[in-house]
Formats: C-alpha cells, sequence, structure tokens
C-alpha cells in the first residue's frame, strides 16, 4: 500500500512539473508594440488608420489585434484581429474586423500583403453591411493601400 501512495504521488508531482514547464515555455512571445497603417481604399478619398498590437510567436507567425481609428487617433468603429506570416520577402496579413452602431453593423475580412522591408502594401477587403433600420444587407469587396505610418 506504501509503495502504490509513492507511485501515486511521484505520477502526480511528475505530471505537474511537466505542465507547469510545459505552460511557461509554449506561452513565450515579443510584444512589439502598437503599430499603424493608413488604409486607403482605390478610388475613395476618405482613409482611416488600423493601430494594432503586434505579437511575435516565433518561427515567423505573429498575432495582430487592435482597432480602427481616425487621424486624430479617436476610435472610429471597428475592431480588428488576425495574424501574419512571414512568406519569402513578404509579410502576409489576414485580418477580421466588426463594427456595430445604433444605424449599421459591418464586417469585413482583409488579406493583405506587405513588402517586408517598408510593411507597406495592398489589400483586399470582403466585407457585408447591415441597414438596421431598412434592414437591407450588401455585401461587397474593394482594394486599396496599407501604408506603414507613426500611430496618432
Amino acid at each position: 500500500m506504501r509503495a502504490f501512495r509513492f507511485m501515486t504521488m511521484s505520477f502526480v508531482l511528475i505530471f505537474a512539473l511537466v505542465i507547469c514547464v510545459g505552460i511557461s515555455k509554449g506561452y513565450t512571445f515579443t510584444y512589439y508594440g502598437e503599430l499603424c497603417w493608413l488604409v486607403a481604399e482605390t478610388g475613395d478619398p476618405d482613409t482611416s488608420i488600423f493601430k494594432l498590437a503586434v505579437s511575435d510567436m516565433g518561427g515567423g507567425h505573429f498575432i495582430l489585434n487592435g482597432k480602427e481609428v481616425d487621424t486624430s487617433g479617436d476610435f472610429d468603429f471597428y475592431i480588428i484581429h488576425g495574424n501574419a506570416e512571414v512568406i519569402g520577402s513578404d509579410v502576409i496579413i489576414t485580418l477580421n474586423g466588426s463594427g456595430s452602431d445604433a444605424i449599421e453593423t459591418e464586417v469585413s475580412t482583409y488579406h493583405v500583403t506587405l513588402s517586408s522591408p517598408s510593411l507597406t502594401g495592398t489589400y483586399d477587403e470582403i466585407w457585408t453591411f447591415y441597414a438596421k433600420n431598412q434592414q437591407l444587407m450588401v455585401t461587397g469587396h474593394v482594394s486599396g493601400t496599407f501604408t506603414f505610418v507613426s500611430c496618432p
């Protein structure tokens, strides 16, 4: 009986150590801070800024989350999250965003390709817009540029 208790306690201790070591090593990353991109849709004079917190998960994998802001830095409708991968000399990003107020709800998915030296490039966006008062839903596609800028 004593041997069984010793083996059980040893197993529990070893299991706890493996879990603690695995968790502490499994979630290490480097937080780079908030980075910003000026988002300009082709043919539209209005622009917005995506202000994203960037974390390096290692191996060329990055997590992004943040919000859309206007040029003064005030929140401007969208909450955004996604990921980025370094592929060759490019950074490929996928972002999902959504925003809602009393008038409308909009969701978007962005595919962004940036040049790694300048972190500037192009995007394609597929969006769905819902006008609440008209109960009207519209889906569309736009493209444009993502320009790396200082955050407001």
